[in-house]
C-alpha cells in the first residue's frame, strides 16, 4: 500500500515522530537524530522550513514511518 507523501513543515514532521512533546522540542529532537545520519544531515541544516515529498520519503527510508 503506497501512501501519498505531501510537502511537510519540519515541526509538523517532527510532531509525527514525537507527538507527546511540544513541536519545537520535537523538532530539536528530530534534528539531533538527523544530524547523526550522514544522508540526512543536510536536511537538518537547511534554511527552508519545509520538506518536499521526495525529501520526506528519504527521511522515512532512514528513520521509518512515524
Amino acid at each position: 500500500m503506497k501512501t501519498d507523501i505531501k510537502t511537510m513543515g519540519r515541526t509538523e514532521l517532527a510532531a509525527l515522530y514525537f507527538p507527546y512533546i511540544q513541536p519545537y522540542n520535537a523538532w530539536q529532537k528530530l534534528r539531533a537524530m538527523m544530524l547523526e545520519i550522514p544522508d540526512l544531515s543536510n536536511f537538518a541544516k537547511q534554511k527552508r522550513r519545509t520538506y518536499l515529498p521526495s525529501e520526506v520519503e528519504i527521511i522515512y527510508q532512514h528513520l521509518g514511518h512515524p
